[in-house]
């Protein structure tokens, strides 16, 4: 059977035969019906249930086991070349109470050693792991690209796993199939991906549905960008992620190749890049241009076009702004369309603009929380079918359901871990005791990080090129996390530098994405990148600084907090499709600034905190009293930076404090301009009327 294939990918498979021992060989050919094929393999299995075909066409649900549902961060390895590092202070060495760790660790130690194991010494353990572990199953070759196979932009791989699962995945996220093969036999490199659930079975041994390693020190998601001394010929770049079943650690082409291989190899390359945890958003404007006497109808002049990109921890929105519906009152002159959800491959182009592109075929979100109301786009994407949801419960007659779907819950459904759950398990004469028993039992129906995977061409309004390889010009880039206490709604940096500062000390509540997270808990997150940087993060930086020297029409950056509360815990920002005013400000923003070359602030409309510029109610069509025609009633709070805030959670000299004690741990790797724009940072706070505890001084702020 792999005779078909280019000679250097036999190479690989020929090798990988030998260490996993698989008793089966299936070459993943990426049409519909080989997917068709393994989605039929996974119902037989028990893997896989059919869901009501009426409501989702060509749909199934999965249920994982329980200790494997989400990304096993403690566990993910980046194995540099000898003589850099990922990271200087050791993860021990960083004080808990800062709520920060390394997103990746840069090795395992050595049992018998107690010490760090050499890029080359994981290697090897990785190999040891791998010995025998598909004995007794099946081994899927899956041939695929990151971004359309004949872009420029296209990085291809070839992904081995004894995981069906991981294939249906893949071929929904990624273009799989011979196409990818042909580009090979042509010249194209290739990425070689391991990948094994690490449960080999014994002859007449009964398989489980999900099989996993259950204890999380067994699990690797290991990355390599230097070659292998043994196999040189597969070039700088391998994957091998063992234990896990879970799309995060096991679809490798998503967030181990788009994001933390794509990082390194951005950095690295002679010609720069970047590889950015990114949604990314086309917006048409059309904009009224006057009034026909005769026939009073509005006149439109010709189309203006904007992208923007935005990057927030996962769970925090993303999805909903990359598919954002446009409130009522502005679509007679503005149009959205969706060109990704999580991804963005950014080059500069001949104009000396960044170029943004999604390198995947499909979205895989998070269910919780995504309904009509909050996310029509992708429930419609949702019901066109051939999808695969994960975790969700599941009703009697085969609809999906999760918090945040509908009001209330079904009256009978299974929950994600296959129980029967019924109304009267929260039912009571108190209606008070009643509230608290349904909001435990609407948490058990599907986990906090259950997912989807459907394809992008299903979107309702997915961008007509979004599929063409072809970079989008960014107008803005957007930087965001849950924040419920002082970050503001906006902020316009006034600088490039400000903007990858604020950025860098981006942080945000902590969500299910990730299993080792505490709900709420506020950490540092980087860009939204901290999980999936590929290199020194103070190198990552000024990566960042470098492309802004080199891309002269660079967008501006915007930091934005759709989630800040006031004192009685109600939420200040209606949010969802009301998002758009922040878009539509970045858009106009960005048509001064072609125009005039520059953004001219006009008084009325902005203000200039500490932080950078600030909306007005004005520019953003806030009324605190009355909405009318394009108003809504918001709170002002939501805008404001009071330097001269206090008390818990609303205190800026104890932000940056904390933020100061986070820099500080990237010690000499992080840059000198970033120190530099920290301090006077903190210059314009202590400006502008900073509250200094007693006994403390402003200076001590100061890297």
């Amino acid at each position: 059977m792999t005779e078909s294939l280019p000679s250097n990918v036999r190479t690989f498979i020929d090798l990988a035969k030998e260490v996993c021992n698989p008793d089966n060989i299936f070459i993943f050919d990426g049409t519909q019906k080989s997917y068709a094929d393994i989605c039929a393999k996974l119902v037989s299995s028990g893997a896989l249930m059919p869901i009501n075909s009426y409501l989702y066409p060509n749909s199934f649900l999965a249920r994982s086991n329980p200790v494997d549902v989400a990304r096993s961060e403690d566990r993910t390895f980046v194995c540099l070349p000898d003589g850099e590092k990922l990271y200087k202070l050791k993860p021990s060495e960083i004080p808990p109470t800062l709520g920060f760790t390394w997103g990746c660790r840069s090795s395992e130690i050595d049992a018998a050693t107690g010490a760090e194991m050499t890029t080359e010494q994981m290697r090897a353990h990785m190999f040891k792991l791998f010995k025998n572990c598909m004995r007794g199953r099946t081994m899927y070759i899956i041939p695929f690209s990151m971004s359309p196979i004949n872009s420029e932009f296209a990085k291809l791989g070839i992904q081995i796993s004894d995981s069906a699962y991981v294939v249906a995945n893949m071929y929904i996220m990624t273009r799989t199939g011979n196409g990818v093969l042909n580009k090979i036999k042509e010249g194209s490199p290739y990425i070689p991906c391991w990948h094994s659930v690490g449960c080999p079975l014994e002859p007449g041994e009964k398989d489980v549905a999900w099989p996993c390693r259950l204890l999380a020190k067994d699990r690797y998601i290991t990355h390599f960008s230097q070659p292998d001394p043994d196999h040189k010929s597969f070039g700088n770049y391998s994957v091998m992620s063992y234990g896990s079943g879970y799309g995060g650690n096991a679809i490798i082409g998503k967030k181990c190749i788009a994001l933390r291989i794509a990082s390194k190899m951005a950095r690295d390359d002679k010609v720069k890049w970047m590889a950015e945890h990114m949604l990314i958003l086309h917006v048409t404007h059309t904009p009224c241009i006057g009034v026909d006497e005769k026939t009073k109808k509005k006149q439109y002049g010709p189309n203006e076009s904007y992208t923007i990109t935005a990057a927030f921890p996962s769970a925090c929105g993303k999805t909903n702004l990359a598919m954002l519906e446009v409130p009522l009152e502005y679509r007679d002159q503005w149009h959205v369309s969706c060109v990704g959800d999580d991804i963005a491959w950014i080059r500069i182009d001949e104009q000396g603009r960044l170029c943004a592109v999604n390198p995947e075929s499909g979205f895989f979100g998070v269910a919780p929380g995504t309904s009509d109301k909050t996310n029509r786009n992708a429930m419609e994407t949702l019901r066109a079918g051939n999808s695969l949801f994960t975790n969700v419960g599941v009703t009697l007659d085969g609809d999906v359901w999760w918090d945040g779907k509908s009001d209330d819950p079904p009256a009978k459904i299974v929950n994600w871990r296959g129980n029967l759950m019924e109304e009267s398990q929260y039912k009571d004469a108190d209606a008070d005791q009643e509230k608290k028993k349904k909001k435990a039992f609407i948490g058990q129906v599907a986990h906090a990080n259950s997912r989807y995977t459907t394809p992008c061409s299903q979107c309702p309004i997915i961008d007509t090129q979004w599929n063409t390889g072809k970079g989008y010009p960014i107008d803005a880039m957007l930087f965001g996390g849950r924040r419920t206490k002082l970050m503001p709604l906006c902020i316009r940096a006034s600088t490039w530098e400000q903007g990858v500062l604020s950025a860098a000390t981006l942080r945000s509540e902590g969500t299910a994405a990730v299993s080792d997270r505490v709900m709420g808990a506020l950490s540092f997150d980087p860009m939204a990148m901290r999980p999936f940087i590929g290199y020194n993060y103070g190198q990552y930086f000024q990566h960042w600084l470098d492309i802004g020297e080199l891309a002269p029409k660079k967008p501006d950056i915007y930091t934005v907090n759709w989630f800040r509360k006031s004192d009685d815990g109600k939420f200040l920002w209606e949010g969802f499709s009301q998002n758009f005013r922040i878009v539509q400000w970045a858009c106009l923003n960005a048509r001064r600034k072609r125009i005039q070359g520059v953004i001219k602030e006009v008084e009325k409309d902005v203000t200039i905190t500490p932080l950078g510029v600030a909306p007005l109610p004005n520019a953003l069509m806030i009324d605190i009293k009355n909405a009318e025609q394009k108003k809504i009633l918001a709170d002002p709070q939501i805008l404001t930076v009071d330097p001269k805030s206090s008390g818990l959670g609303n205190d800026w000299y104890q932000e940056l404090s904390e933020r100061k004690e986070y820099l500080s741990l990237y010690a000499d790797d992080l840059p000198k301009k970033l120190v530099d724009e920290f301090n006077s940072l903190v210059d314009r706070f202590v400006e502008a009327g900073l509250a200094v505890p007693d006994g403390k001084t402003a200076q001590s702020l100061k890297l």
